[in-house]
């Protein structure tokens, strides 16, 4: 910039700076085409990133049915396996009254056999 007169209205000459056409603002540029860079590579980024967070949700989805369905399995089996207990413990109860069963009706028949005078049968 140089130092020149330049007529002001109203006052007349005025000593100031005289103006050079301006020139190109290259920080201005520079700045702007960073920014530009910057801009494209974020859009990159999310676009990876929302792809990957729809691939993981997906998968988590897909976890959370495997888990169900296990879940469903084992309770199932739980179920069955409490079925089969109960079952066993009615038999066993069945058992053991039968055998008390048998053993009252052998001493009563040993008991009848006994005031008859009788041998008892021969067991096959």
């Amino acid at each position: 910039m140089e130092l020149g007169r330049t007529w002001v209205a109203g006052r007349g000459f005025s000593d100031r700076e005289t103006e050079r056409a301006p020139g190109r603002p290259w920080a201005l540029i520079v700045a702007s085409v960073l920014l530009a860079l910057i801009a494209a590579w974020t859009g990159v980024q999310y676009t990876r990133s929302a792809d990957r967070e729809r691939r993981l949700q997906a998968e988590l989805r897909q976890i959370y049915q495997e888990a169900e369905t296990l879940r469903s399995v084992a309770t199932q089996w739980r179920d069955r396996a409490m079925l089969l207990q109960q079952q066993a413990s009615a038999l066993r109860l069945e058992r053991d009254a039968l055998t008390k069963r048998i053993g009252e009706v052998e001493a009563e028949l040993a008991g009848l056999r006994g005031r008859r005078g009788s041998p008892p049968p021969a067991r096959r």
